[in-house]
């Protein structure tokens, strides 16, 4: 299996990235909805079922 590095993939539609100081910001339809640090690894993987898109 490739393992993937500096990559970050999304799927939902009306979805936007920003960088605000350290964090990666994800705003949908103009809503923040969720604050990451930059330094984090964030892993996702597909499954059988789906997980929860942000709304």
């Amino acid at each position: 299996m490739k393992q993937l590095k500096n990559t970050l993939y999304i799927l939902t539609p009306e979805t936007y990235l920003s960088l605000q100081n350290e964090a990666i910001a994800v705003k949908v339809g103009g809503t923040e909805k969720v604050r990451v640090p930059a330094s984090t690894s964030i892993l996702s993987s597909a499954s059988a079922t789906s997980p929860s898109p942000l709304r």
